[in-house]
């Protein structure tokens, strides 16, 4: 009988109570840095009433690269946000597809016209095989970066920053490259091994 017994909890999973499997483990992602100098606008999207009266309530974008971003938290900055609707400012913060999560705002000290985007990335360098036959003469293949946030084209402001670049790449991909997001791609302006 113990026999019985013994056989049938090891075919019901044994005689310890059962443990759920173990979750995967998601390490944090390496968050993709950017500073955006540019129009700002606020879109009125309702109001709020209190016993002072009725208020507007807004939700902000900021021009980049050709396309609107929102900026998410970017309420602790309000008061001068609120003035500053259609001229240029300066957001810092974490890109996260068509959205910055807001670090920083200030108010350019010139008044320059001067716009930008710059970025910080960490993550993966690839050399892609495939032809461009736009460029003259053509090139057969393409740098990438590929980060948590997405993937980016690559280019380089000058041939020394590409020469390290293919050194990193032999020893390890992973990189941070700084630069300007142009046209959707980042054109490197500084490049550096990722820390593990």
């Amino acid at each position: 009988m113990l026999r019985d017994w013994l056989l049938a909890a090891a075919l019901c999973g044994g005689l310890t109570a059962p443990v759920p499997a173990a979750a995967p483990v998601r390490t944090k992602a390496a968050p993709v840095r950017v500073e955006v100098r540019d129009r700002l606008h606020a879109i009125q999207f309702g109001e709020i009433g209190t016993a002072r009266g009725v208020y507007p309530m807004y939700r902000y974008r900021i021009e980049a690269d050709g396309r609107l971003l929102v900026l998410h938290g970017i309420e602790r900055f309000a008061a001068d946000a609120a003035k500053r609707d259609g001229r240029l400012v300066i957001v810092a913060g974490v890109l996260d597809g068509d959205v910055i999560h807001v670090t920083g705002f200030t108010v350019p000290s010139d008044d320059a016209l001067i716009r930008y985007m710059r970025i910080t990335a960490t993550g993966r360098l690839s050399w892609q095989e495939g032809e461009r036959p736009r460029l003259e003469p053509p090139v057969r293949g393409q740098w990438h970066l590929t980060t948590d946030a997405g993937d980016f084209l690559v280019t380089f402001a000058d041939a020394r920053l590409e020469e390290r670049a293919t050194v990193l790449l032999l020893r390890r991909p992973d990189v941070v490259l700084t630069g300007d997001l142009v046209g959707g791609q980042i054109v490197v302006r500084g490049i550096d091994a990722a820390t593990r």
